[in-house]
């Protein structure tokens, strides 16, 4: 089983090329499912042939087949002619560059289990013959072209070149570390693509969040590099669209859309959001999630950060009417005891927010609190809070020296 398939170059020094469709005899394709950016890649296409084994192509004891003869005896032994396959699919590789042959063979995904996950393993097909190169006593053809690939391209003895090849599914990729499905596939808006939010959004995004839409209008400044996950080169730009461009740089698999705009904004249908997510530590968005056109109960979000960083504010709510009176009641207390453990100072829902550059957090403080957001969230979106819910964590230290994160404060509302 198998015919061509088409790859796309995703980088240069070293090259990277991406299986992008599978064409098979019956005319269908397979085309995986991948991310933002792989889906928009279109330069650099290159046709090769895939080839579906039905087990390890290997010589016994366990021998790699080095030779295009060994790879042809091994094949053969699954039934597979590999010399009549190329020759059948080489019209579509005489253009002078380089081709791939994808083997595609089951094996096991535990040791001791039965195979049937499919691993893929690449050839560098050699140069086929083209143009005025053909066999000598043959005209200019598909004839010519195969005896002289026959004889001069696929000699016995010739070495295959076998090259690094890995699977990028992405339960493969993520199996070291991901969200729940039941999370992974909620759609969020953020709103927020400062220091904070930029970490929030890319730790859910590596955990596999398949659904991100990030909401914002600033542009990144050269202070912001300080604490963003964004670089220099992103300076000058829209902090929604830059963010999203780097994580679907990040994960194949990602889809996250930035939108460059003030919120709320026309440019959003709320009705598909099951979590929006405030990351902005500004009033002015917690007043506004009061007049969202929402025809269900949503779950809403708010994280902010102290002075310095040491505290992380979380309050939630799943809800359709949300209450900006009751966020504002559940918080004051916690607002004056800022203040009053640093007087004569900003705060940040008072004045700069985590996302100014005079703002005193180190980068490691804004990335200690976000990775416990993420946590919390985590939670809430198993089990969203039907009451109005505030939590508190603080920074604690023992002589000296960060001895770790404490929930500090929790608590629903209670009329």
């Amino acid at each position: 089983m198998g015919t061509t398939v088409e790859f796309l170059k995703l980088k240069n020094t070293p090259d990277v090329w991406i299986a992008k469709k599978y064409l098979m005899k019956s005319n269908d394709y397979y085309q995986p499912k991948w991310g933002k950016t792989i889906s928009e890649l279109e330069e650099q296409a290159s046709i090769g042939i895939w080839i579906k084994l039905t087990g390890v192509p290997v010589l016994e004891p366990w021998h790699v087949p080095r030779t295009w003869e060994e790879l042809q005896n091994i094949v053969l032994i699954q039934g597979i002619n590999l010399m009549n396959i190329i020759q059948d699919n080489a019209k579509y590789l005489r253009d002078g560059k380089q081709h791939f042959i994808t083997l595609g063979f089951p094996i096991p995904e535990f040791f001791g289990e039965s195979s049937w996950v499919m691993n893929w393993q690449v050839i560098r097909l050699p140069i086929l013959s083209y143009g005025n190169s053909f066999a000598k006593g043959f005209r200019k053809g598909e004839l010519g072209y195969w005896q002289r690939d026959k004889t001069q391209i696929f000699r016995k003895r010739d070495k295959v070149n076998w090259i690094s090849t890995e699977n990028w599914n992405r339960n493969e990729i993520l199996n070291r570390g991901r969200l729940d499905s039941a999370i992974s596939q909620s759609s969020f808006l953020q709103i927020g693509a400062g220091s904070l939010g930029s970490m929030i959004a890319e730790q859910l995004v590596r955990a596999d969040l398949q659904k991100l839409h990030i909401i914002d209008e600033d542009i990144l400044q050269v202070g912001n590099l300080l604490r963003h996950t964004l670089d220099m080169n992103s300076l000058g730009e829209n902090k929604a669209q830059a963010l999203s461009r780097k994580l679907n740089n990040t994960v194949p698999h990602s889809n996250v859309k930035g939108i460059n705009a003030s919120f709320p904004s026309d440019q959003l249908d709320y009705t598909k959001y099951r979590v929006i997510l405030d990351c902005t530590g500004e009033d002015d968005v917690i007043y506004k999630f009061q007049t969202l056109p929402l025809s269900s109960s949503k779950i809403f979000i708010s994280v902010s950060l102290g002075y310095a960083a040491k505290r992380l504010f979380l309050y939630t709510h799943k809800t359709m009417d949300f209450s900006p009176e009751i966020f504002f009641s559940m918080l004051e207390p916690w607002f004056e005891k800022e203040k009053s453990s640093y007087p004569d100072k900003d705060f940040p829902r008072e004045g700069i927010g985590c996302w100014h550059p005079v703002f005193p957090a180190r980068i490691d403080d804004v990335w200690l609190m976000s990775a416990v957001a993420v946590k919390a969230i985590e939670k809430f979106l198993f089990n969203p809070a039907t009451l109005p819910t505030l939590l508190i964590f603080e920074q604690k230290w023992d002589e000296g020296l960060f001895s770790g994160i404490e929930l500090v404060h929790k608590e629903e509302w209670n009329e």
